[in-house]
């Protein structure tokens, strides 16, 4: 990557949401379209606490003879990862047995089952559950009595990628990880760039500094933060869903809608190949960009749109040590929509966020940063209720700072001009 397109890149910091896990009603308990065996329930459970409690004969008891291989040395791989839960449900709220004719035919002559399940984990520094959903598949060749499983075993975690139903993908899954710490953060990567790494963490900590004394409420103490060695890993992670080209660094994080709408625990992604590219303030600005979605992700709804989240992140983190590109281009007529964030040059992708900093900046400028967390707070709020992005945020504005929408845009355009 050339210098130019690295200095282009240190602005697109982003946070990622994650698919949310099966939806259900606030009142009412979700109805299941099939029970989910007792066997294979039993075998999640054990799955999971394997990894939990460094259990690795516990593990081997659950898994089928074909994944054994692979998902025994994912195991040995994560042996230093410090897991205070891990959990993997399966679920039949919104699908029953996804196990069609394709997968059938992967395991000739066994009963097969596949379904939704929702894998949350948290390491000893988490607060929150990081949560992704995903799809596995379970094989038996009939009922074993006093078996624990009733004959049922984990046979595979991939079987359903291949028509786009992801499910999660680890570190571990590609090799050794390495666990570094400091007094506020967990990083996981790979032993080939743990040492450099050191630094990085060094950077964080400053980030989290900067971040925490610009964001006016509490916030976490510790965070995760995970560096794959190289970009085919980071796209691994991501199933490739997003253009890494045009990343640094981002927070993924989901929801929980179990009981309607929860943000689940945030961590913090680094395209190392990339940051590689900054010097020592342009990777502190990506950090706490970055730090800003975190800290902030509590407070979330899913009717935040994305000029809000980056320009609030860039307004307290910063643009990558790079001047502001706001005022190129035509004067805009309305606040950022969420594609133009995604689609596009990297140049035009670098004015919207540095137009969605000034939306936030004239806010700020209008009251102050307390007056921001207010509105970030309200819009938040707005959780599984009817109305757009645009209603919510001309809502939340008046209701917290008896401002308009209207007047903002305007002050904002007036700033631009």
């Amino acid at each position: 990557m050339t210098r130019a397109r690295a200095a282009a890149a240190a602005l697109l910091a982003f946070v990622v949401t994650l698919p949310a896990v099966s939806a259900r009603s606030q009142e009412t308990k979700p109805v299941e379209i099939e029970s989910v065996p007792s066997g294979i329930m039993r075998v999640l459970d054990d799955y999971g606490r394997a990894f939990q409690t460094k259990d690795r004969a516990l593990l081997e008891g659950a898994l089928g003879p074909v994944y054994k291989i692979s998902a025994l040395r994912a195991f040995d791989n994560a042996k230093d990862v410090p897991f205070k839960s891990f959990t993997v449900k399966a679920k039949t709220h919104s699908s029953g047995n996804l196990a069609y004719r394709r997968v059938r035919a992967l395991y000739p002559g066994k009963e097969v089952a596949n379904y939704q399940v929702t894998e949350s984990s948290t390491l000893v520094v988490e607060s929150q559950a990081f949560e992704e959903d995903g799809a596995f598949t379970f094989v038996r060749d009939g009922p074993r009595p006093g078996d624990r499983y009733d004959g049922w075993r984990l046979a595979s975690t991939s079987d359903l990628d291949i028509i786009g139903f992801f499910s999660p993908y680890h570190l571990w899954d590609n090799g050794p990880v390495s666990v570094l710490r400091s007094e506020h953060f967990v990083l996981l990567t790979h032993p080939d760039v743990a040492e450099e790494m050191r630094s990085v963490l060094q950077v964080a900590e400053r980030a989290y500094a900067k971040a925490t004394d610009w964001w006016p409420r509490p916030v976490a103490e510790r965070y995760v933060i995970i560096v794959p060695s190289t970009t085919e890993e980071l796209g691994a992670l991501f199933h490739a869903t997003i253009d890494l080209e045009k990343f640094v660094a981002f927070v993924a994080a989901g929801s929980d809608q179990e009981t309607g709408w929860e943000p689940t625990g945030p961590r913090l992604f680094v395209h190392l190949s990339h940051l590689r590219n900054y010097d020592g303030t342009g990777q502190l600005e990506i950090l706490a960009h970055e730090l800003l979605h975190a800290i902030t992700r509590p407070l979330s709804g899913p009717h935040i749109p994305v000029w809000v989240e980056e320009g609030l992140a860039n307004a307290g983190g910063g643009a990558g040590a790079r001047p502001s590109l706001a005022r190129e281009g035509p004067l805009p007529v309305e606040f950022v929509s969420d594609e133009q964030f995604i689609k596009g040059p990297v140049r035009e992708i670098m004015i919207r966020y540095d137009q969605a900093q000034v939306a936030i900046e004239t806010l700020i400028e209008r009251f102050d940063t307390a007056a921001l967390a207010r509105f970030y707070e309200r819009l938040g709020s707005a959780r599984v209720v009817a109305g757009t992005d645009t209603y919510h945020v001309g809502r939340a504005i008046e209701d917290a700072l008896d401002w308009t929408e209207e007047e903002w845009l305007t002050a904002w355009r007036e700033r631009l001009g």
